[in-house]
């Protein structure tokens, strides 16, 4: 498959167009930050917006345009351990359109056909230096900073990564994280099978004390000191000089 062609047939969405994957607010940022990484690919800045696109991906797990999007991005930098498992989550999933889960098919088989890498070290294709920025060929990207002309490159704090997609106008305002659907039906399956075990033992407890109270009510009904009528335990005096 061509993943530059199958990249560039992305265009910007509309929030009202799309169901709902998280509140109305951040589906709104979210879909502001997916038309932003379009244009960034069409404007040939396609690395800049993988990034994006992959962070989008992360914090919108239900989000599966951004997140097929990001699949394209990631094979294009040999990421293939990332798209699939981008795709895998997608193939589980239940909420996705026809033609999500057609692609979500489609970009399964492509991937699954090509050979995985002997390494797939994420390397960088954007390097922070100093003030300055430069462009590295090693991908897939991930955003590091070099402190001299003599040190090597290392992984960029999250404010200058942060800083660095703000230039780019690709960040997101806030760094929310939404679950994805398939992992709250799994939490509530979860909840629901503890509380039918809870009930079991309870269950269990009952039938086992059951026949100790029964033989306790029965020694007790058998006692010479005791008189039991109609639920009330009454005593009676026993006259101990009685032959």
């Amino acid at each position: 498959m061509n993943w530059q062609d199958e990249a560039m047939r992305y265009e910007p969405l509309k929030a009202q167009d799309l169901y709902d994957f998280a509140t109305a607010e951040q589906k709104q940022e979210a879909v502001e930050a997916y038309n932003r990484a379009v244009n960034k690919l069409r404007s040939g800045n396609g690395d800049v917006a993988g990034i994006a696109l992959r962070q989008l991906a992360a914090q919108y797990p239900d989000f599966a345009e951004a997140g097929l999007l990001s699949v394209c991005c990631q094979m294009l930098w040999g990421d293939r351990r990332g798209a699939l498992q981008i795709l895998q989550r997608f193939s589980q999933a239940g909420y996705l359109t026809e033609d999500e889960s057609f692609k979500t098919e489609r970009y399964l088989a492509a991937v699954s056909s090509e050979p995985a890498r002997e390494t797939e070290d994420p390397g960088a294709v954007v390097v922070m230096d100093g003030e300055n920025l430069r462009r590295d060929t090693v991908k897939p990207p991930r955003l590091l900073r070099r402190a001299s002309a003599d040190s090597g490159v290392e992984v960029a704090s999250a404010s200058e990564q942060e800083a660095f997609l703000r230039e780019h106008n690709l960040n997101l305002k806030k760094h929310h994280y939404v679950a994805s659907r398939s992992s709250n039906l799994l939490i509530k399956w979860l909840v629901t099978l503890l509380i039918i075990l809870l009930l079991i033992a309870l269950l269990l407890v009952v039938f086992l004390l059951l026949p100790q109270g029964g033989k306790t009510g029965a020694a007790a009904t058998a006692s010479p000191g005791l008189l039991n009528w109609s639920g009330l335990r009454l005593w009676r005096p026993v006259n101990l000089f009685q032959a």
